[in-house]
């Protein structure tokens, strides 16, 4: 999630590119445009606020498992390590667990 407005744009989605190359067929990768007023709602879904961003999340429809990581520079390597890291089982944000279950709306 960043806004495309901002200067560090175009290198940024770049090394996203990167990595989403190392996650093929395991992870689909989705731009959220912050600068974006309607995408407000996704940014919350994740409990993020302005000030965390930009930020990486992950969501698994399976067990509806997911974490963030705020992030102040992009690079290959803070993705690769955050989806690994995921894929593994490790989460950052340990306290999803006994977060209210909220019914699952459409964003």
């Amino acid at each position: 999630m960043m806004n495309k407005a901002s200067p560090g744009y175009e290198g940024s989605l770049h090394r996203y590119q990167k990595a989403a190359k190392l996650f093929q067929g395991k992870i689909l990768f989705i731009l959220v445009d912050s600068g974006v007023k309607a995408n407000g709602k996704v940014i919350s879904f994740f409990k993020l606020k302005e000030s965390q961003l930009p930020a990486l999340a992950i969501y698994r429809t399976l067990d509806e498992a997911w974490d963030t990581l705020a992030i102040a520079e992009v690079s290959v390597e803070h993705v690769q390590n955050f989806c690994d890291g995921f894929l593994k089982g490790k989460r950052l944000r340990e306290n999803h667990e006994s977060e209210e279950k909220t019914p699952k709306v459409e964003l």
